[in-house]
């Protein structure tokens, strides 16, 4: 059976990103499971757990059958100073798996780089774990075909901060910035200098 997942950021005991996490549940379950699919409540999870005020990461798993496993634990933020460009044509995961062996293979390939910037079929995708943006002639862009359309780029989206295009490698060479994102960051919390992605 397959599992997915959501990873929910909690500051201070608000979770800001909520009603997209759970939209893509629903959407989720909606595509994967049919008519069989759970009613599952992310409000009902997380207002059940306590929390400090530090910044917390809380894994809810779940499948065809319910929610299977609830974590929470302190975020720590990565740092990504390099990527390095890998390609895979075929790669898929437009849902939230754990299982993300496709992604570990081409992780597995990034040197002596952070992470990698994964390119399907001559378009720049996500990290392995972020979605990314470029600073280009003074607008952020982001992918219009990311491997996952996570919540934070939704987010982005909406507010109009993000505009969403084809991008290439060579857009890389124009960029004069490069951020990622993810449901667990802020906005320009993660950044990586054009010079750093590796060809």
């Amino acid at each position: 059976m397959s599992l997915f997942v959501e990873t929910i950021r909690v500051e201070g005991g608000e979770a800001p990103l909520l009603s997209l996490h759970q939209a893509r549940l629903d959407n989720t379950l909606r595509a994967c499971c049919g008519t069989d699919a759970p009613r599952i409540d992310l409000t009902g999870i997380v207002n059940g757990l306590a929390f400090t005020p530090r910044r917390m990461k809380v894994r809810v798993v779940y499948g065809c059958n319910g929610v299977t496993e609830v974590t929470c634990e302190q975020y720590r933020l990565r740092h990504i100073g390099s990527l390095k460009v890998v390609c895979d044509d075929t790669i898929d995961y437009a849902f939230k798996r754990t299982d993300r062996r496709c992604l570990q293979r081409l992780t597995a390939m990034r040197d002596n780089c952070d992470d990698v910037l994964i390119v399907r079929n001559g378009l720049l995708t996500d990290t392995s774990f972020t979605n990314i943006a470029l600073l280009v002639d003074g607008r952020w862009l982001t992918p219009a075909q990311p491997l996952l359309a996570g919540v934070m780029r939704s987010r982005l989206i909406a507010d109009g901060i993000l505009r969403e295009s084809d991008l290439t490698l060579d857009d890389v060479r124009r960029a004069t910035g490069i951020r990622l994102t993810n449901a667990m960051t802020d906005w320009g919390e993660m950044e990586v200098l054009p010079s750093r992605i590796v060809p």
